[in-house]
């Protein structure tokens, strides 16, 4: 009788255990038969029939990193969009991209020029970014037209570069979550620039840079670094008005001005600034004897050659009853 109950017992134990074992693997295998990969690169050419004397090009892209970038004529388009996507994860046996995401590339032969990739309303975001391995929007823009950039992203990083003698509109970028880089090197700037950014590194950084008319600067982040890398190596035609704005006291603020040229200049104020900033705010090439105070416990620093002939006007405000002091400052000028 006891050994017929062990037997009992060892029998019904074997099949606890083989549930045991076997639902997990069951499980796992369904996961496995299910995981698959999807890799899509698709291109998108604009001309427009009857161009603009300013192009326009508007960018919305939920998920993505973006740059955009010049190449020289002649080509065949005006703007060229090349998008790689990779995913990969359960679920995906069978399907596509397009099951995830709408692009909606607009007219290809009207101005303005339209393009959007937009993830499907239906889908969930958490479990969607779970599968991107990468997402990258590369757009080429012509050096001989002159275009107004206007960037919209929600999730990933933009970095926009303007070569030697291209000459540029505005410059519009606002980010949810994600980057920004703006890179001027020797270009040509008729209009203005924004960048706004949530949980951000925002850096404006300019080489040499000519202006046609006075140009206005936004730039505001909520936290994250903003950071100005400003290097002026001659004349630049007029004057540049910049506004850092940030939000919380984790943002941090970065500043560097050098120019090589007695008729460039740069006056900095800091607004709602803690009275206890750090020496390397005025370390390195300024005149200690041009801090001045300003209405609001704010500070003006100048450059040995201002006033000029052209200059830079930053001012770096916290948006805070709470006065405070940025991370790290460097400002430098090289007068003649």
């Amino acid at each position: 009788m006891i050994n017929k109950k062990i037997i009992i017992f060892a029998f019904m134990g074997i099949i606890g255990f083989a549930f045991i074992v076997a639902i997990p693997i069951g499980v796992l295998s369904v996961n496995f038969s299910s995981h698959g990969t999807i890799k899509k690169s698709l291109s998108f050419e604009y001309l427009p029939d009857t161009p603009s004397a300013v192009e326009r090009f508007v960018l919305n892209v939920d998920i993505g990193d973006i740059e955009i970038k010049y190449i020289d004529p002649p080509v065949d388009y005006f703007v060229r969009i090349d998008v790689d996507i990779e995913m990969a994860g359960p679920g995906l046996v069978g399907k596509s991209y397009s099951d995830y995401f709408n692009i909606i590339e607009g007219s290809t032969t009207e101005s303005p020029i339209n393009f959007s990739l937009k993830s499907k309303s239906d889908i969930n975001e958490i479990e969607l970014i779970s599968l991107i391995k990468n997402i990258s929007v590369i757009v080429s823009l012509r050096k001989d037209i002159t275009f107004n950039i206007s960037t919209s992203v929600i999730h990933g990083n933009v970095d926009i570069e303007v070569p030697f003698n291209v000459r540029i509109n505005n410059l519009d970028v606002n980010i949810l979550n994600g980057d920004i880089l703006f890179d001027l090197k020797n270009c040509i700037i008729d209009g203005n620039i924004t960048g706004i950014g949530n949980q951000s590194n925002i850096e404006l950084r300019t080489l040499d840079i000519q202006l046609t008319s006075n140009s206005f600067w936004y730039i505001k982040n909520i936290e994250g670094l903003l950071k100005f890398n400003i290097s002026q190596l001659s004349e630049m035609g007029a004057n540049v008005t910049a506004i850092g704005e940030l939000e919380t006291e984790d943002a941090q603020c970065q500043v560097y001005y050098d120019d090589f040229s007695s008729n460039v200049g740069s006056i900095v104020t800091l607004n709602h600034w803690a009275e206890d900033f750090p020496t390397q705010c005025y370390r390195i090439g300024f005149d200690l004897e041009s801090i001045i105070s300003i209405p609001e416990n704010g500070y003006r620093f100048t450059s040995f050659d201002f006033p000029t002939q052209n200059y830079f006007n930053i001012s770096l405000i916290r948006n805070s009853l709470d006065r405070w002091r940025p991370y790290f400052w460097f400002l430098s000028s090289e007068p003649n």
